[in-house]
């Protein structure tokens, strides 16, 4: 604002001299270009009033800030703590920190065994995309998912947990967020979608080429962030 000001002074103080001094004054001068507004900040509506470890001056860690964006970019899965390892994000909010730490301890595993079934299924089905769409196929795809859906899921270990308590600017709402990442070997993933696959009987060479096209699309496989 005050650029702007002085911008727009300028010329006045040189017509003023001009004028005094006898000089004519510069005629149909050019208005000076109005510039445009800035682009309005975007604000958050949360901001954080607490969080574990607060108290001792610890910081936020920066998987955390992550987290809270569920992660898009797979940031977590370049972190040395689980490296070589498949994550697997959750969290969940509420009012008592106390019921979210038994969540943790007793459900958050749980949840993540769920969000890998649902994923390795949803990512299954996307095989049968076009012309694989046929009965054969389907079958075929059909048959892995209840597998593994059947599959227990272990080797699964909680490898980070944190919470944050924020209020909302709009409502003065007070809530805590807790997350939790948990890890698998990629070996380990990889024996229990392969023994799901043993358990499909492919019968034709169309079929075993969708059975292969899933264990292919496995090796790829990300666990987007999942929140109750």
């Amino acid at each position: 604002m005050k650029k702007s000001v002085m911008f727009v002074l300028f010329p006045c103080v040189l017509a003023l001299f001009a004028a005094c001094s006898g000089a004519p004054a510069a005629q149909n001068a050019a208005a000076p270009a109005a510039q445009p507004a800035p682009a309005p900040a975007i604000q958050r509506d949360k901001v954080t009033i607490d969080y574990r470890g607060a108290s001792l001056g610890g910081q936020i860690p920066e998987w955390v800030l992550w987290a809270s964006e569920g992660d898009p970019d797979n940031l977590l899965a370049g972190l040395s703590r689980v490296q070589g390892k498949k994550t697997i994000l959750v969290q969940n909010s509420g009012q008592d920190l106390d019921l979210l730490q038994t969540w943790v301890n007793l459900q958050a595993l749980s949840d993540a065994s769920s969000m890998i079934k649902t994923t390795v299924s949803t990512e299954a089905g996307s095989a049968l995309e076009g012309n694989k769409n046929t009965a054969g196929n389907k079958s075929a795809v059909e048959q892995f998912i209840t597998a593994f859906s059947e599959t227990e899921i272990s080797g699964l270990g909680r490898e980070l947990d944190f919470w944050v308590k924020e209020r909302s600017v709009s409502t003065n709402e007070e809530n805590y967020t807790y997350y939790v990442v948990f890890g698998i070997t990629e070996e380990n993933l990889n024996f229990l979608i392969e023994t799901a696959l043993g358990k499909v009987q492919a019968e034709t060479e169309e079929e075993q080429e969708i059975l292969d096209d899933i264990k292919d699309r496995m090796s790829q496989l990300r666990f987007r962030a999942q929140g109750n």
